[in-house]
């Protein structure tokens, strides 16, 4: 089972930073996912939040600002904030990324999509989100890029009939990566799953793994065969699957 780092590293580093990235590939982790949107003027940066307001010194809307007014505010950890074109030169080399593209509009599909064609590495970059219109621009546009379809509670809000059928949604978007929420997962409809040949990454929410029994998860998702889980404890996860291949063994 792959082990995917949910924003970096998140357990040593704050999540979407520089260090968080440079900790999941010393942790050995074999993708990063991380979260890119847009500034005013259109520049894909790597920042979960619509706003600044949680992890950076300064507060402000992100679609309101032109990265000019962005590139001097720093994480709270001190570093900047990353640019998705920094993270496809000097991150795509070392490690497969899950690049999630935030908001609904078609257009930051357009624009990530041109800069991972581009890259040498576009091998190594798989692009997701939860709404439909930007996984079409890239199905349209950029047919040849590895896509996924996110799926969880967030879609069962903004589209309700792909909640209660994720085929449909990746018919329409014509992929077969998928990136369930891991807690949504049934033995029923991973077979469903593997019937239709998917490529399955399940996620975590940030509390999802919280407490004193992670394992109980992530022995669920060995259960079910998953291709890899997209994990706010990488570490602790590589601990658990190297114990379980020892005592297996």
């Amino acid at each position: 089972m792959m082990i995917i780092a949910h924003r970096g590293a998140t357990e040593d580093a704050l999540e979407n930073s520089w260090s968080a990235f440079a900790k999941a590939i010393e942790i050995g982790c074999s993708r990063i996912e991380l979260d890119v949107q847009l500034t005013k003027d259109h520049v894909p940066i790597v920042i979960h939040d619509y706003s600044l307001n949680r992890t950076c010194t300064q507060k402000g809307i992100i679609a309101n600002l032109r990265y000019d007014e962005i590139r001097d505010i720093r994480l709270k950890n001190g570093e900047p904030i990353p640019l998705f074109s920094d993270i496809l030169e000097q991150l795509a080399p070392k490690i497969e990324i899950n690049a999630e593209l935030k908001g609904s509009k078609g257009m930051i599909g357009d624009i990530v999509g041109e800069m991972v064609s581009k890259s040498p590495n576009k091998d190594q970059i798989i692009i997701s989100s939860f709404a439909e219109k930007p996984l079409l621009h890239l199905k349209k546009n950029f047919p040849h890029l590895k896509r996924a379809v996110l799926w969880g509670y967030d879609t069962l809000h903004s589209h309700p009939l792909y909640f209660f059928n994720p085929n449909w949604f990746l018919k329409n978007c014509d992929t077969n990566v998928f990136h369930p929420e891991a807690s949504l997962l049934s033995s029923k409809v991973v077979n469903k799953l593997k019937r239709k040949d998917l490529l399955v990454y399940p996620w975590v929410p940030m509390k999802g793994e919280d407490g004193p029994n992670p394992d109980k998860l992530w022995s669920k998702m060995l259960h079910f065969k998953v291709n890899g889980l997209c994990t706010n404890k990488p570490t602790r996860l590589k601990e658990f699957l190297l114990n379980k291949e020892n005592r297996d063994a």
